[in-house]
């Protein structure tokens, strides 16, 4: 569930009515889904731009409390040249810059800090995410040097317990994991590689070396 109705924005507390009608018709109709919300988007640099009425995310979580099945939200360290207004633009020497990869650490800690103090029974997940936003960037979205970055954010959100990452998107446009014609593009492998060896348990790995990145 977005914070976007019907051309204009609600608030925390019209946003928070409509989620609990929405578990109560999942319920009435017997549908076991559970429900993510609110998909709030952090930019890069300044976080969280819109919120509900130019509110925080923090706004939501203590009405809605432990109500929340799946907490989610949104993040894109760059910006694409498709963007009309970019904080940070995509580039090859921008999206592997030791201050873009861990900026998410910020943003990730912000918003599980927040779940386990108002719902730590809810699940947490990055529902949307790319290396740029706005289509993604060519020449590199859809390159080698995007999937360090991808590698290197799956393990970064795996270390602040989050429990699913959804890329935007599976096909189409320059951030995809296939290109139009069903043809693998190298986020596809490393995507593949990630699920395939890695397994459910977080080790802390430390390096002094702030170039190294490594997750276990």
């Amino acid at each position: 569930m977005g914070n976007f109705c019907l051309g204009f924005w609600i608030n925390e507390n019209e946003y928070a009515e409509n989620y609990l009608k929405t578990k109560k018709l999942l319920r009435k109709y017997g549908i076991k889904s559970k429900l993510a919300g609110p998909a709030s988007a952090y930019w890069p640099v300044i976080g969280e731009p819109l919120g509900f009425i130019f509110n925080k995310l923090e706004d939501l979580f203590p009405i809605l409390k432990k109500k929340y099945d799946i907490v989610s939200w949104h993040y894109y360290p760059t910006q694409s040249f498709r963007c009309p207004l970019a904080i940070r633009r995509m580039g090859r020497d921008s999206l592997l810059k030791i201050s873009t990869l861990d900026e998410i650490k910020k943003w990730a800690k912000d918003v599980r800090d927040l779940k386990n103090k108002f719902s730590p029974n809810a699940e947490l997940w990055l529902g949307e995410t790319g290396s740029a936003q706005c289509g993604g960037e060519p020449g590199v979205s859809d390159r080698y040097i995007s999937s360090l970055w991808w590698l290197d954010q799956l393990g970064i959100l795996a270390t602040f317990n989050h429990d699913v990452v959804v890329r935007h998107n599976f096909i189409g446009a320059d951030y995809a994991l296939l290109n139009n014609d069903m043809t693998i593009r190298p986020d596809y492998y490393a995507s593949w590689l990630w699920k395939k060896n890695m397994g459910t348990k977080v080790f802390e790995i430390k390096s002094s070396d702030l170039k190294v990145r490594t997750y276990g």
